[in-house]
């Protein structure tokens, strides 16, 4: 009777174990998950940046365009 008691004792140490490794895995993972998620959400802000950034240059050269064709026009009516 003993060894079999003995036995599940083993079963319920092992399983505790077994279930302690799994929390530590799982806060592992979690914390891996909001990291990627943070590194995600600091990723888009940096595009929205650069995306920003880009559509101000464009209006630049647009603008230049413009100077340089009203420009263009304005030294032909000249001659």
């Amino acid at each position: 009777d003993r060894s079999v008691s003995r036995g599940l004792g083993d079963v319920y140490k092992r399983q505790v174990e077994s279930i302690t490794q799994l929390s530590a895995v799982s806060e592992e993972v979690t914390a891996s998950t909001q990291e990627a998620s943070d590194m995600s959400e600091h990723d888009l802000e940096e595009l929205k940046s650069v995306t920003i950034s880009i559509l101000d240059v464009q209006k630049t050269v647009d603008q230049l365009k413009q100077y340089h064709t009203e420009d263009s026009e304005s030294a032909e009516q000249t001659d």
